[in-house]
């Protein structure tokens, strides 16, 4: 196909013209801070590995002692590093399954 928003292979049941749109039209940003300590697991966002345990990933604590001003993501939600990574020049977007839940700064 020549049209850039028809993609050559589709899947089935799918016909239609791609749609462009903004990330904040389809998803929500959490925004919940971890006042009551529901957690104190610091997660970093790995572009290899996803969102994985600070301590496990470092082999040391990055993390502050107090925690409650991190954000709380629990499993099933999705974080953004911005920063560049090798293979992610726009960065990187994982979502949290290996735990229940986890703060990132």
């Amino acid at each position: 196909m020549s049209n850039d928003t028809q993609p050559e292979i589709r899947f089935p049941g799918f016909t239609e013209a791609w749609e462009q749109r903004k990330l904040s039209e389809i998803t929500e940003r959490v925004t919940r801070k971890n006042k009551e300590l529901e957690t104190t697991l610091p997660l970093t966002i790995s572009a290899q590995d996803g969102l994985i345990d600070q301590n496990e990933f470092f082999n040391k604590t990055v993390a502050s002692r107090d925690v409650s001003g991190y954000y709380l993501i629990k499993n099933g939600e999705f974080a953004y590093n911005k920063s560049y990574s090798n293979g992610y020049p726009w960065g990187a977007i994982k979502r949290l399954n290996r735990y229940n839940m986890g703060v990132l700064s």
